[in-house]
């Protein structure tokens, strides 16, 4: 594995618990009572383990960013539709922390196919030069 997809494996792996904060934090209007707060915090490991391992295993990375298209697109689709599913399962067999708000496991998965895509779309675009026209008008 070559270092731009360990890169863009890492950075999907950090969008996975970036968006599940974010969930927590939207869902609880910007301010996480203390409980939550801590079984936000002891489940990210467990939300991160699982995201990186179905993201490997349904080889998200065999393209890179500068050719995203939407097959890579339908890939991040399905790669977070599994992981919106294996997540609860995962904490409800391991029997990992208390039961976590249902809105957490619809609005995550929303959150980390937003951050995924817009990211290799985005990069697309500066590396074609796209972004300048924008900045120029």
């Amino acid at each position: 594995m070559n270092v731009r997809r360990v890169i863009v494996f890492a950075h999907d792996v950090i969008a996975s618990g970036v968006a599940w904060v974010a969930a927590f934090w939207l869902r609880f209007n910007l301010e996480i009572p203390h409980d939550y707060e801590m079984l936000m915090w002891g489940l990210l490991p467990w939300v991160m383990a699982v995201h990186a391992a179905i993201f490997r295993m349904l080889g998200l990375y065999r393209g890179l960013w500068r050719y995203a298209s939407l097959p890579d697109l339908q890939r991040i689709i399905v790669a977070v539709g599994v992981g919106a599913l294996a997540v609860p399962a995962a904490l409800s067999l391991a029997r990992v922390g208390s039961p976590v708000p249902r809105a957490i496991y619809l609005l995550a998965p929303v959150l980390l196919v937003l951050a995924m895509s817009t990211n290799r779309i985005a990069y697309r675009a500066w590396k074609e030069g796209r972004f300048i026209p924008l900045l120029a008008r």
